[in-house]
């Protein structure tokens, strides 16, 4: 099967459209929104501790499930990385959150995680990796790789993402090398590729750049334009096969 026209019928040159950076921004809170959504659990805990002291037994049991349900809004958002929080602070969050459910909240987010998109980045400069990574976070499953031959036998393996991001100028194994083993293993994988690059290319990668359908991020990229494709991306997968679909791609 050819793996350009597999790659044709998914994607054909797609362009971030402002519409979808503008959804991603929205997701943003403001400093208000994120202080009364790290405060309310704790303030509706306090005022049930309050009423059982004092004997007011009927306020207890709805400020018992208020207290449940901001706890779990907290949670999930924290597990999503949207409340904007530094990494070690949200982990805190997130354990916190966990206490207030009866739960693990590290647990939960391990099995959360895998309702969501997923996706692979690859990239062997370990900076530029950690960058990425620190830039998707949030509301997707995201799986770091340093080693171009580990994606390749974590693909061969049976695993499946809804993007795939590589670097274009990898050591040892460049992205048009990567690209016709992928396309071997799984064409619809192959589709979900998008290419990282930057700087002057060597000619050959450049011609196999436009021999193929799959878009070209350049370095240096704006991360709010890469986290917004690849909200569009999964958006666009989920929607074709439903959540989960990089399970079956």
């Amino acid at each position: 099967m050819d793996c350009r026209k597999a790659g044709d019928s998914m994607y054909r040159r797609p362009r971030v459209d402002s519409r979808w950076k503008a959804v991603a921004d929205a997701l943003a809170l403001s400093p208000w929104q994120r202080a009364t959504e790290l405060v309310r659990p704790w303030l509706l805990l306090a005022a049930y501790v309050l009423v059982c002291v004092e004997g007011w037994w009927v306020l207890a049991p709805p400020l018992a499930l208020a207290c449940f349900m901001a706890g779990f809004v907290q949670l999930h958002d924290a597990m999503h990385r949207s409340l904007g929080l530094p990494r070690a602070v949200n982990e805190v969050v997130i354990g916190a959150s966990g206490l207030l459910l009866l739960k693990s909240g590290h647990a939960l987010l391990a099995t959360h995680m895998r309702h969501h998109g997923r996706v692979l980045v690859v990239d062997d400069d370990p900076q530029a990796l950690a960058a990425i990574v620190a830039a998707l976070a949030g509301p997707y499953e995201i799986v770091p790789c340093q080693d171009p031959a580990d994606a390749v036998a974590r693909i061969a393996a049976g695993a499946r993402f809804d993007v795939l991001l590589y670097d274009l100028t990898m050591r040892g194994m460049n992205g048009a090398e990567l690209f016709a083993r992928m396309c071997a293993i799984s064409t619809r994988q192959a589709a979900r590729i998008v290419f990282l690059g930057g700087g002057t290319m060597p000619l050959l990668l450049a011609e196999f750049l436009s021999r193929v359908p799959n878009q070209c991020l350049q370095r240096p990229m704006d991360l709010q334009v890469l986290r917004a494709l690849v909200f569009r991306r999964v958006a666009e997968e989920q929607a074709r096969e439903g959540p989960g679909s990089a399970k079956t791609g």
